[in-house]
């Protein structure tokens, strides 16, 4: 069943481990041994981090940042931020010392009941927050500086947030840095006749005032001018998608040429993760004439076609930050030792590079196409890695990513039919009525940056870089500019979706809830013909989710979707296969011809020839794939015993199925087909039926 889940989390555990940054084990005398003695909140002023433990694992949670981060134990009493080596978090029986980190770095107190300023404000009292603040010495510019912060990191409190901004004008009507942080606050809950009430007073005073004109301009109340201009109006390129839209995407997605070429092994290396031995090896192939690369990670010893393999796809960043192969990849960390029983494709996307073992590799083509684009390069990167690694088995293929990858992971499921499970963390949902960020539509975002030639490093750089660039400079028109926001928006084709989970931090203001939420209304609108789909909401976690969370679900998940025994949770029976069937035609490698009749029950299929049955199979189905999945076991003849793996449909009244050709002698090997074709050479049979009616 599908499901939408809000998951709280009080107590923050850490589920992750790796080695210390340099290996060695560092003595650190009259201090605590055991994580659970550190648990407790630690303050600075007016800064506080909540610690929590589990076995010799620590999670801080500084509590303006509203997401948490994962320690790791050095030695004693040290420990160190996962994803910051450099961050040293130092504790004694009552104490914390932070070195290593700009934002962190001092002496911390233990606190005791008391609650801390910081903690009075995110608990709604406006009063004794403001209260602690000034006696700690803060002046108004200090404290709306630190709420401002809060405002950004913590979309889940912006409303106690904001109320606490209109007390303090309360408490200073006359200071504009306090009118500032009331109008900002209002943008982000969206009552932003309040801002503007606010601005105007602001730009009466100081009327040059870059930030009341900014947000003004946005808000529609000064016009906007110069800047870069685009060839059609930027309103007709963020409309909703027409139908005829999405099915010319959904067209050149089906007729595209994705078949790498010129695969080649470029060099192997032997890895050991989390206590298992693989074998790690850099691929490189050729994707519409670029050269693009990627690693497969294979377990020391696997046996062909033993392993599920798993997709891992990464984010992108202004800089398009490379692929660091082992250090950059979450999978290790999600599967532990579990990760023996995969194999782990890690593709390298157009104009990005890969590290691995020591050595650089550039992948060729355009890094700003950088999700239908990433998408293509995923897809030619699982079959250019299957063809390289006997030991996977190519129908248990599931897909994780995060942020730009978790849309890709949506996207890749959604386009090609060998993924049986899709993992997304923090990704995107869409880029024409989605991607929300403080209280903006991602049209205004992008109206604004455009009108202020907006770097990449922007709120709106990245989006116009990607899909409007092209056009600014002349090289797209409106049609293609559309046909890449759709193709870059996985929200438009969740009903051709396998099995997934999507995660969403309640405090991402990167990728907001707002994503979840869509994806929830989008599949509400399926009805009957939802997907399996998961959205999960995570307590204390922003675009780096909650690890208690994160890790175990995405973990399970994963785990159950490539069960040898359950690989494509197949099930008895379809009841729309169900009754008598005549074959109109059967094309068995391009060869056309007439055949039988079968008559379907809930997990058999009889065939019979002249009133006579001659052959009997059972099956299975999995009617959450798209194209849908059956598996047919034969009684007797040349695939006798053998599991025939194929897809089919039913439109009212006719059913079309495409299987491996059973009397192949490797039919057993061979993957789903993807399409219901029969060309000469593909190995398949094309049945075409219509439904007897007594």
């Amino acid at each position: 069943m599908s499901a939408v889940r809000r998951i709280a989390c009080l107590s923050l555990f850490v589920i992750t481990s790796t080695a210390s940054a340099d290996g060695r084990v560092r003595g650190v005398p009259n201090e605590p041994s055991q994580p659970k003695t550190l648990i407790g909140r630690y303050a600075k002023g007016a800064n506080v981090i909540r610690i929590e433990a589990f076995d010799d694992k620590l999670l801080a949670l500084p509590l303006w940042w509203g997401g948490m981060q994962p320690l790791d134990r050095r030695a004693g009493g040290v420990f160190e931020m996962q994803n910051r080596r450099e961050s040293v978090f130092t504790f004694t029986t009552d104490s914390l010392t932070v070195t290593g980190h700009r934002e962190l770095d001092g002496a911390y107190r233990k606190l005791g009941s008391e609650l801390a300023p910081m903690e009075s404000l995110l608990a709604g009292d406006k009063t004794s927050a403001y209260r602690g603040l000034r006696a700690l010495g803060l002046e108004e510019k200090a404290i709306v500086r630190l709420v401002r912060q809060c405002l950004v990191n913590m979309p889940s409190r912006r409303n106690v947030l904001y109320d606490f901004a209109k007390y303090l004008i309360t408490q200073a009507p006359k200071n504009r840095d306090v009118r500032h942080l009331a109008a900002f606050a209002a943008i982000t809950v969206r009552d932003r006749a309040a801002a503007a009430t606010w601005y105007r007073e602001i730009l009466k005073e100081k009327p040059d005032d870059a930030e009341a004109l900014s947000t003004m301009r946005m808000m529609g109340q000064i016009p906007t001018s110069g800047g870069w201009k685009l060839p059609f109006p930027l309103a007709d390129a963020y409309a909703p998608p027409a139908a005829a839209e999405l099915a010319r995407v959904r067209s050149e997605w089906k007729n595209r040429d994705l078949k790498p070429r010129d695969i080649r092994k470029v060099h192997e290396t032997q890895l050991n993760i989390n206590g298992v031995a693989l074998q790690a090896t850099a691929i490189s192939y050729l994707i519409h004439g670029q050269r693009n690369f990627g690693a497969v990670l294979v377990p020391a010893g696997a046996a062909n076609h033993s392993c599920p393999v798993l997709v891992e796809l990464k984010g992108v960043s202004p800089s398009y930050f490379p692929l660091i192969v082992p250090g950059g990849i979450l999978t290790p960390s999600i599967l532990g030792a579990d990760l023996r029983k995969f194999v782990v494709f890690l593709p390298a996307v157009r104009g990005e590079q890969l590290l691995f073992d020591g050595k650089t590799y550039r992948c060729e083509g355009d890094p700003d196409d950088s999700w239908d684009g990433a998408t293509d390069d995923a897809i030619s990167f699982i079959s250019a890695g299957l063809e390289c690694c006997p030991q996977a088995d190519a129908n248990r293929i599931v897909v994780f990513g995060k942020s730009r990858g978790g849309a890709v992971a949506m996207l890749l499921g959604e386009r090609d039919p060998r993924v049986g499970a899709v993992v997304s963390w923090s990704g995107p949902a869409g880029w024409i009525e989605n991607m929300p960020q403080m209280g903006w539509s991602q049209f205004e975002l992008v109206r604004e940056g455009l009108s202020a030639k907006a770097s990449p490093n922007s709120e709106a750089g990245q989006s116009i870089r990607t899909f409007l660039k092209p056009s600014i400079s002349g090289k797209m028109n409106l049609p293609q500019t559309r046909n890449r926001l759709i193709a870059s928006s996985p929200i438009y084709f969740m009903s051709q979706l396998p099995p997934a989970q999507l995660h969403y931090g309640v405090n991402d203001y990167t990728v907001s809830t707002e994503e979840g939420k869509a994806i929830e209304a989008a599949l509400a609108s399926l009805g009957s013909k939802r997907p399996d789909i998961s959205v999960i909401f995570e307590e204390n976690g922003g675009h780096d989710l909650n690890p208690r969370i994160s890790v175990p679900t995405t973990k399970d998940f994963l785990l159950k979707h490539t069960a040898a025994e359950a690989a494509s949770d197949l099930e008895d029976g379809d009841r729309a296969l169900e009754g008598a069937w005549r074959v109109v035609s059967v094309e068995r490698e391009g060869r056309i011809e007439n055949d039988d009749i079968w008559i379907i029950q809930k997990s058999k299929i009889s065939f019979k020839r002249d009133n006579a049955v001659y052959e009997d199979a059972s099956y299975t189905v999995d009617d959450a794939k798209r194209p849908k999945a059956i598996d047919l076991k034969f009684a007797a003849g040349p695939a006798q015993g053998k599991t025939i793996r194929g897809i089919y449909e039913v439109d009212r009244d006719e059913l079309k199925m495409c299987s491996v050709a059973p009397d192949r002698a490797d039919a057993e090997k061979r993957i789903r087909p993807s399409e219901f074709s029969a060309k000469v050479g593909s190995g398949t049979w094309l049945f075409v039926l219509k439904r007897v009616k007594p």
